[in-house]
Parts: structure tokens; sequence; C-alpha cells
């Protein structure tokens, strides 16, 4: 298990017995592990635990920086994503996927509008802002009709 797990893992069993600094300190370094160390993230075994820690720590609102809560918001995604990949009967890794979409979606529509506006333009990304939310939604719902009951 590395680092950036056990920090993870660590931070979700505290906010399983309390709220505040004790947790967020734990998610705040499984952040700072993989923000200082990138390759780390290649190691990482664990993809539910990962993925969720990051969500709940860019949940805290703690982060402003839309460039920062993006890069953070797009790993859980990835993470959980792969640990629906794992396991796709699994629907506790789908709704996390749905909430991580539904609570940061404004970082994440910055994620889906770089790919669905690709060769647009910075300068014209905001015009298609509506395609971005669109492709989102449809993210989510498919999340939800194909999440097993």
């Amino acid at each position: 298990m590395t680092q950036l797990e056990i920090y993870a893992q660590e931070g979700l069993r505290l906010f399983q017995i309390q709220d505040g600094d004790g947790p967020y300190h734990q998610f705040y370094l499984a952040w700072n592990e993989y923000r200082h160390n990138p390759a780390v993230l290649k190691d990482v075994t664990n993809y539910y635990v990962v993925g969720c820690a990051l969500s709940m720590f860019v949940s805290y609102g703690t982060i402003s920086d839309i460039d920062t809560r993006q890069s953070i918001v797009s790993v859980a995604y990835m993470f959980i994503s792969m640990a629906i990949e794992q396991d796709p009967s699994n629907a506790n890794y789908y709704k996390a996927r749905v909430v991580l979409m539904h609570e940061q979606r404004e970082a994440f529509e910055y994620t889906v509008s770089s790919v669905v506006n690709k060769g647009v333009g910075i300068i014209f990304m905001n015009f298609h802002a509506l395609d971005a939310r669109d492709a989102l939604l449809k993210m989510i719902y498919h999340d939800l009709a194909t999440a097993p009951t």
C-alpha cells in the first residue's frame, strides 16, 4: 500500500467517527503526496479509497483555485472509474462517481469542456458551456441508468 493510500484510508476512517480537522488533514496529506510525486498515482491499488478521499477533500471547499480543484476532481473521477472497472457490480462506486460529478460540477465541467470543445480555442469555450453541461448530465444519467440495484 502506498503512503497515498494510507493517508486516504486513515482520512476515511476518521471521517466515519468525526468531522473536521482530523479527516481533512489526512485528505490533505494524500493530496500533497501525489501533488509532489505524481508517479505515486501509478502504484495505487485501492482505487475506490483514493478516489473517495480526494472527493471528500475537495468537498471541504478550502481549495478555491479552479485549476487545482479541476485536477483533484479529475484524479478522483479517474480512480472511482477504475474501481468501477474492477467491480462493475458495486452500486456504491457508481454513487460515489455521481456525487462527485454533481457536487463538483463547476470544476468537472472544465475537464468535460476541454474534451467536448476540443479545438474550439480558450476564448470561445464559454460559448460552448451548454455542450459541456449536457455532456456532464449525460454522464450522470449513464451512471444512474447502468448502476446495479
